[in-house]
C-alpha cells in the first residue's frame, strides 16, 4: 500500500513520454486509399426501403384477396342453398303420388288394360327362340 498523502507532501507532475519524431496524429481524415462507405450505406438503405415497400404492397394485396375470397364464398353458399331448394321442389313435383293426384284433378283415369311390351333381343351370334331359352 502507498502511504497516505499529507497536506505537506507536494504533488509532482509526471512528465509525458517523448513521442517519436516520425509519427504524427492525423485527425478527421480516413486512411489513405480508403473512402468512407457512404455509397454502400445509401444503397443498403434504398434496398431496405424498397423491400419494406414491397412487403407492405404484398400485404395489401393479400388483404384484398381475402375480402374477395370471402365475398365469393358467401355467393357460392347462397347459390348452393338456392340449388338445394330447387332440387327439393323438383323432387316434390316429380313424386308419383302428386302426379297421380294432379292427373285425377285434370280428369284423367287409369288405363283399364295395361300391356307390357318386351323388345326382341338384339344380341349378335346365333339367334335364340323362345323355346330354346
Amino acid at each position: 500500500m502507498t502511504p497516505p498523502r499529507t497536506a505537506t507532501s507536494p504533488r509532482r507532475p509526471v512528465p509525458a513520454p517523448e513521442r517519436p519524431r516520425h509519427l504524427r496524429v492525423v485527425r478527421g481524415r480516413p486512411a489513405p486509399g480508403r473512402r468512407p462507405p457512404t455509397l454502400f450505406i445509401v444503397l443498403a438503405l434504398t434496398a431496405t426501403g424498397m423491400a419494406l415497400f414491397a412487403l407492405v404492397v404484398a400485404q395489401v394485396f393479400l388483404g384484398q384477396a381475402a375480402f374477395r375470397q370471402s365475398s365469393l364464398e358467401n355467393a357460392v353458399q347462397a347459390r348452393r342453398l338456392t340449388t338445394e331448394q330447387l332440387e327439393l321442389e323438383v323432387a316434390k313435383l316429380a313424386s308419383p303420388d302428386r302426379i297421380a293426384t294432379r292427373a285425377q284433378q285434370m280428369g284423367m283415369v287409369p288405363a283399364p288394360g295395361v300391356v307390357v311390351l318386351t323388345p326382341p333381343s338384339t344380341r349378335s351370334g346365333p339367334s335364340q327362340t323362345r323355346e330354346g331359352r
